[in-house]
């Protein structure tokens, strides 16, 4: 059963910001794995995880299209800040929009009931995350859900797992152009989870 993720998938130029903004920062810091415009492809994950079988993932991507273009949100994204999280990520942050929470939160009450955790998952070490992302992820196998949802596009994670040494740096890098960290959200897509939750492969794609 493979892992998948749903995700909002921003305009190609902001991907392509994103993209260069890693290959910019690998002289100081770099991050795993490659980004890529169709393979590793930036993103914010509304929910990741195993799913039972019987789920109808198309079925869900449609009706979530639907629920926020009846809720009239504005589908903007500006990146505003970028964030280290143990172990190894860091995670560009963006600015406070209530569609990425409503949405999440949409998508979550749909399958919850449907989410799988294997024994394997449960092997994983979570001891450095909160109490509620520990409890999410042993109940759904993913750890931001709920109030512990976070939106984020991953920029990547580091080697060793460890922040990096020359985080001032990278965060100037990022301060440097942050007016290119900007667009809208032009898709959603049900994707196979690759290393470290990545983008790996769209399998099903909705445009707005």
């Amino acid at each position: 059963m493979m892992k998948i993720g749903i995700a909002l998938i921003p305009n190609q130029e902001m991907i392509a910001s994103i993209i260069q903004l890693q290959q910019k920062v690998a002289d100081c810091c770099i991050l795993h794995p490659q980004l890529g415009t169709d393979i590793n492809l930036p993103h914010i994950t509304l929910l990741q995880g195993r799913f039972a079988e019987s789920v109808d993932l198309i079925e869900v991507v449609s009706d979530t299209h639907q629920y926020f273009l009846e809720g009239n949100y504005s589908l903007e994204v500006r990146l505003q800040g970028i964030k280290y999280v143990p172990l190894g990520w860091y995670f560009l942050q963006p600015h406070n929009n209530p569609l990425f929470a409503d949405t999440h939160q949409f998508v979550f009450e749909r399958l919850k009931d449907c989410m799988v955790v294997t024994d394997e998952d449960k092997q994983k070490d979570i001891s450095r995350s909160t109490l509620l992302e520990q409890s999410n992820y042993l109940n759904y196998g993913y750890r931001f859900i709920g109030q512990a949802f976070e939106p984020h596009i991953t920029l990547g994670r580091t080697v060793n797992n460890l922040p990096c040494n020359h985080e001032e740096q990278l965060r100037l890098i990022f301060e440097s152009s942050k007016q290119d960290y900007q667009g809208t959200i032009q898709r959603i897509t049900v994707y196979k989870m690759g290393i470290n939750g990545s983008h790996a492969e769209t399998l099903y794609e909705m445009n707005k």
